[in-house]
């Protein structure tokens, strides 16, 4: 659903124009002599070089403007482990369908997120600030060993900072409660007879 979702709003502003990429012309990424790609750096080359292949150096939905790496935060692993198994072309081509994915989700996000804020009170930012905060400390004692520097530590590696990551799980939860009380009314339930169908 959430995919679904992500393509539809995605084509939707492609069509309608509210999608504003901007950037040089395109690039073809440049092959590579077929040998392995490891570590960061070599990583963080080619999500540059995909960044360029699309002309996108940064998007602007309504009035929201994201830069084009912003779109790997928390998504560092994914090219880490790939380029530990693939050729740099075949590196290159994950890469590049996985920014495309990350664009289209990022556009369903920025929008959602920009019609939920609007409703929302100081009582229920007071509420999501506090539930924020509970779920960092669940990352860290779980994932961490309770040590909110060795987190801190983790997130550099992705790019990202503690305060960028806290704004993104704002973000998620402001967007999944806005989810839970305006569309899931009006999804109808499937019948019985769907159900055995799809199944």
């Amino acid at each position: 659903m959430r995919k679904f979702l992500a393509i539809s709003v995605g084509v939707l502003l492609f069509v309608s124009g509210c999608f504003q990429p901007i950037g040089g012309p395109s690039q073809k990424p440049t092959s590579s002599s077929g040998s392995k790609k490891k570590g960061t750096a070599e990583s963080s080359a080619i999500v540059a070089d995909s960044a360029k292949s699309f002309a996108v150096e940064r998007m602007t939905v309504q009035t929201e403007t994201v830069e084009a790496t912003e779109l790997w935060r928390g998504h560092r692993d994914e090219i880490d482990e790939k380029a530990r198994v693939a050729s740099g072309d075949e590196l290159r081509g994950f890469v590049a369908q996985r920014s495309a994915e990350l664009i289209t989700d990022k556009i369903a996000e920025m929008l959602l997120y920009q019609k939920a804020s609007l409703r929302q009170t100081p009582e229920v930012e007071k509420r999501i600030d506090a539930y924020v905060d509970g779920e960092i400390r669940k990352i860290v004692t779980a994932k961490h060993e309770g040590l909110q520097r060795r987190y801190e530590k983790y997130l550099e590696t992705q790019g990202t900072t503690l305060d960028e990551e806290r704004a993104t799980l704002r973000r998620q939860f402001v967007i999944a409660g806005f989810l839970e009380t305006e569309l899931r009314p009006k999804v109808a339930e499937p019948t019985r007879a769907d159900l055995v169908e799809a199944f």
